[in-house]
């Protein structure tokens, strides 16, 4: 007959609460590591869109060719990709509105028309329109995606 005696049983003891141990850890760190930050995903997804965006122009002044030929065109959903991937929905949402207000002629005769332009940071353009002689310019931001090499429109 065999008999256990107390050694046996606090060894039998300290191996099963390693393992409990180990267990619990394991499936602890798996349900953490599954859960991901609704804005991670947000951010990667906008990093996938952007990363693989050719909408937009080698140059600024291209850039903002192709959006007054788009609208032009009455394209809104072309013209809205010209825009950053955050700023889409946005600005075809506008576009929407100007075409029912029947605003977007004139918003495109202000894209044609003269404007001056500067790079103020490496990567960064912006356009400034003179509306009125005595009044506030009409600014245009671009950003250069240097995943793709193309001039995105980041600001009206």
């Amino acid at each position: 007959m065999i008999y256990f005696d107390s050694t046996f049983w606090k060894q039998s003891g300290i191996f099963a609460s390693i393992i409990v141990a180990v267990l619990v850890l394991v499936i602890y760190t798996g349900t953490f590591a599954q859960k991901k930050d609704p804005r991670e995903a947000g951010i990667d997804r906008w990093a996938a869109e952007y990363s693989t965006d050719r909408y937009g122009g080698a140059t600024p002044d291209s850039t903002i060719d192709l959006l007054a030929t788009a609208l032009e065109k009455g394209d809104l959903d072309l013209a809205s990709k010209y825009f950053m991937p955050d700023k889409q929905m946005v600005m075809k949402s506008r576009f929407e509105e100007g075409k029912t207000h029947n605003t977007i002629d004139g918003f495109v005769s202000l894209l044609r028309g003269p404007k001056s332009g500067s790079e103020p940071f490496s990567g960064t353009y912006q356009f400034s329109i003179k509306v009125a002689d005595d009044g506030i310019p009409f600014l245009i931001d671009l950003v250069k995606n240097p995943a793709t090499n193309i001039w995105k429109v980041e600001e009206l």
